[in-house]
Protein backbone atom coordinates (compact mmCIF):
# COMPACT_ATOMS: atom_id res chain seq x y z
CA UNK A 1 0.00 0.00 0.00
CA UNK A 2 1.30 3.50 -1.03
CA UNK A 3 0.50 6.25 1.17
CA UNK A 4 1.02 9.87 0.19
CA UNK A 5 0.21 13.40 0.85
CA UNK A 6 0.16 16.71 -1.25
CA UNK A 7 2.44 19.30 -0.45
CA UNK A 8 -0.44 20.91 1.14
CA UNK A 9 -0.99 18.29 3.95
CA UNK A 10 2.64 17.09 4.10
CA UNK A 11 3.74 18.87 6.99
CA UNK A 12 7.23 18.04 6.56
CA UNK A 13 10.03 20.35 6.94
CA UNK A 14 12.51 20.72 4.25
CA UNK A 15 16.09 21.91 5.03
CA UNK A 16 18.10 22.35 1.65
CA UNK A 17 21.83 22.74 2.08
CA UNK A 18 23.57 23.56 -1.77
CA UNK A 19 27.20 25.10 -0.98
CA UNK A 20 30.02 25.05 -4.01
CA UNK A 21 28.19 23.23 -6.42
CA UNK A 22 28.49 23.85 -10.62
CA UNK A 23 25.45 23.89 -12.44
CA UNK A 24 26.65 24.66 -16.30
CA UNK A 25 25.26 24.24 -19.72
CA UNK A 26 21.83 22.49 -19.16
CA UNK A 27 18.74 22.65 -20.88
CA UNK A 28 15.19 23.25 -19.69
CA UNK A 29 14.87 23.88 -15.97
CA UNK A 30 17.07 25.07 -13.24
CA UNK A 31 15.91 24.97 -9.85
CA UNK A 32 12.31 25.32 -8.61
CA UNK A 33 11.25 24.61 -4.61
CA UNK A 34 7.76 24.41 -3.38
CA UNK A 35 7.94 24.01 0.10
CA UNK A 36 5.05 22.60 1.68
CA UNK A 37 2.47 23.98 4.42
CA UNK A 38 3.78 22.86 8.17
CA UNK A 39 0.91 22.77 10.53
CA UNK A 40 2.60 23.99 13.82
CA UNK A 41 5.87 26.24 12.81
CA UNK A 42 7.46 28.96 14.58
CA UNK A 43 10.79 30.74 14.29
CA UNK A 44 12.62 27.76 15.78
CA UNK A 45 10.77 24.70 13.51
CA UNK A 46 10.78 25.94 9.92
CA UNK A 47 11.92 25.34 6.44
CA UNK A 48 15.77 26.48 5.55
CA UNK A 49 17.34 26.81 2.55
CA UNK A 50 21.25 27.55 2.37
CA UNK A 51 22.43 28.15 -0.77
CA UNK A 52 26.33 29.45 -0.91
CA UNK A 53 29.26 29.92 -3.05
CA UNK A 54 27.16 28.16 -6.65
CA UNK A 55 27.79 28.78 -10.04
CA UNK A 56 24.81 28.84 -12.18
CA UNK A 57 26.19 29.19 -15.66
CA UNK A 58 24.89 29.21 -19.26
CA UNK A 59 21.89 27.70 -18.76
CA UNK A 60 18.86 27.51 -20.94
CA UNK A 61 15.10 27.86 -20.51
CA UNK A 62 16.45 28.82 -16.80
CA UNK A 63 14.85 29.63 -13.79
CA UNK A 64 15.46 29.61 -10.23
CA UNK A 65 12.56 29.65 -8.04
CA UNK A 66 11.63 29.77 -4.09
CA UNK A 67 7.60 29.07 -3.62
CA UNK A 68 5.70 27.75 -1.02
CA UNK A 69 5.39 28.16 2.81
CA UNK A 70 7.35 30.71 4.87
CA UNK A 71 10.93 29.51 5.26
CA UNK A 72 14.31 30.94 6.48
CA UNK A 73 16.32 31.64 3.13
CA UNK A 74 20.14 32.84 2.50
CA UNK A 75 21.32 33.31 -0.88
CA UNK A 76 24.66 34.49 -0.52
CA UNK A 77 27.99 34.39 -2.69
CA UNK A 78 26.73 32.99 -5.97
CA UNK A 79 27.00 34.02 -9.51
CA UNK A 80 24.16 33.53 -12.16
CA UNK A 81 26.05 33.89 -15.18
CA UNK A 82 24.30 33.92 -18.99
CA UNK A 83 21.65 32.18 -18.36
CA UNK A 84 18.17 32.34 -20.88
CA UNK A 85 15.73 32.34 -18.78
CA UNK A 86 12.36 30.65 -19.40
CA UNK A 87 10.76 33.70 -17.91
CA UNK A 88 12.74 35.75 -15.31
CA UNK A 89 15.94 34.45 -13.25
CA UNK A 90 15.38 34.66 -9.60
CA UNK A 91 12.17 34.11 -8.13
CA UNK A 92 10.96 34.08 -4.26
CA UNK A 93 7.69 33.54 -3.76
CA UNK A 94 4.66 31.81 -1.93
CA UNK A 95 4.18 32.84 1.50
CA UNK A 96 6.36 35.17 2.90
CA UNK A 97 10.00 34.44 3.29
CA UNK A 98 12.88 35.60 5.97
CA UNK A 99 15.53 36.18 3.56
CA UNK A 100 19.02 37.23 3.37
CA UNK A 101 20.76 37.50 -0.23
CA UNK A 102 23.59 38.91 -0.36
CA UNK A 103 27.03 39.22 -2.50
CA UNK A 104 25.45 37.54 -5.17
CA UNK A 105 26.77 38.22 -8.70
CA UNK A 106 24.34 38.63 -11.26
CA UNK A 107 25.42 39.15 -14.19
CA UNK A 108 24.97 39.04 -18.51
CA UNK A 109 21.48 36.59 -18.05
CA UNK A 110 18.39 36.91 -20.25
CA UNK A 111 14.94 37.44 -18.93
CA UNK A 112 12.03 39.11 -17.93
CA UNK A 113 13.29 39.99 -15.02
CA UNK A 114 16.09 39.15 -12.91
CA UNK A 115 14.87 39.45 -9.21
CA UNK A 116 11.44 38.84 -7.80
CA UNK A 117 9.65 39.12 -4.50
CA UNK A 118 5.94 38.04 -4.88
CA UNK A 119 4.76 37.76 -1.43
CA UNK A 120 0.54 36.68 -1.79
CA UNK A 121 0.23 35.47 2.45
CA UNK A 122 1.97 36.19 5.24
CA UNK A 123 2.97 34.54 8.90
CA UNK A 124 0.14 35.03 11.18
CA UNK A 125 2.44 34.26 14.40
CA UNK A 126 5.61 35.72 13.58
CA UNK A 127 5.65 39.77 14.32
CA UNK A 128 8.58 41.28 12.25
CA UNK A 129 10.39 38.86 9.38
CA UNK A 130 13.27 40.78 7.61
CA UNK A 131 13.99 40.48 4.34
CA UNK A 132 17.49 41.57 3.31
CA UNK A 133 19.06 41.94 -0.01
CA UNK A 134 22.32 43.69 -0.36
CA UNK A 135 25.61 44.42 -1.87
CA UNK A 136 24.26 42.17 -4.51
CA UNK A 137 25.84 43.07 -8.44
CA UNK A 138 23.15 43.33 -10.98
CA UNK A 139 24.64 44.11 -14.13
CA UNK A 140 24.73 44.10 -18.08
CA UNK A 141 21.24 41.73 -18.19
CA UNK A 142 18.52 41.97 -20.95
CA UNK A 143 15.42 42.20 -21.04
CA UNK A 144 14.21 39.30 -23.42
CA UNK A 145 10.44 37.01 -23.87
CA UNK A 146 10.93 33.36 -24.04
CA UNK A 147 9.51 31.62 -26.94
CA UNK A 148 9.45 27.88 -27.63
CA UNK A 149 12.30 28.11 -30.18
CA UNK A 150 14.64 30.42 -28.68
CA UNK A 151 14.21 34.47 -27.41
CA UNK A 152 13.45 37.24 -28.98
CA UNK A 153 14.44 40.76 -27.55
CA UNK A 154 11.75 42.91 -27.14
Amino acid sequence: MCVFRDLRSSNNLFHWILQDNSIERNNGGGFDVSLPYVWQYNENFTHSLYIENNTWRNNKQFGFVIDGHFAQLNLTHNLFEDNQCKSGLISIKGMEKRMRIAYNRIRRNSGIYMVEFRADSQSEILGEVDARFFENEVKENNFRIGITRGFHQV
